[in-house]
């Protein structure tokens, strides 16, 4: 928001004392192995997408929360805990911030965590909103040009702009 970040999310970890009654609740146990806390010895975040194994401790059912959107609201970034375990949701901003456009500015994040030694998966989208740098400019993408669109494409996005 206007260069400033704005924590969309909390990470859902098993060293927090709701997640922790709840994986406790439902017969599994947290544990410190290494450096954090982990739900049954294995995994570090306590809801995520897969981990059959884990099911029922590590639950994939959200936390959702509504946000009304400004004009400053440049992007939002959707992350792993990887790049998170090395950036502060601000620095994930100015790194953001230099690239000159959501799909480079995913792969710049991405490096950036490597090098900033993150161990993790590190999975980045970047997605840009209204108030991004030059959006116009963004509304097309590489593969997306007015002469590739199909009609459906075209109309989605017709839409789109009818309805902002």
């Amino acid at each position: 928001r206007g260069g400033r970040a704005v924590a969309l999310t909390a990470d859902h970890k098993p060293e927090d004392t709701l997640e922790r009654e709840r994986i406790e609740a439902a017969g599994g146990f947290v544990t410190e192995r290494g450096y954090c806390m982990r739900v049954q010895g294995v995994l570090a975040m306590s809801r995520a997408l897969g981990n059959r194994l884990l099911k029922p401790f590590v639950s994939a059912v959200p936390t959702v929360s509504s946000y009304t959107l400004q004009a400053d609201d440049q992007f939002f970034v959707l992350a792993s805990d990887g790049l998170y375990d090395v950036f502060s949701n601000q620095k994930v901003v100015d790194i953001a911030q230099q690239a000159a456009g959501p799909q480079d500015a995913s792969k710049l994040l991405v490096a950036k965590a490597f090098e900033a030694g993150s161990c993790d998966n590190i999975t980045v989208i970047v997605v840009a909103l209204k108030g991004a740098r030059n959006f116009s400019a963004l509304e097309c993408g590489e593969t997306d040009t007015p002469e590739t669109r199909t009609d459906a494409g075209r109309t989605a996005l017709a839409q789109l702009r009818a309805a902002n």
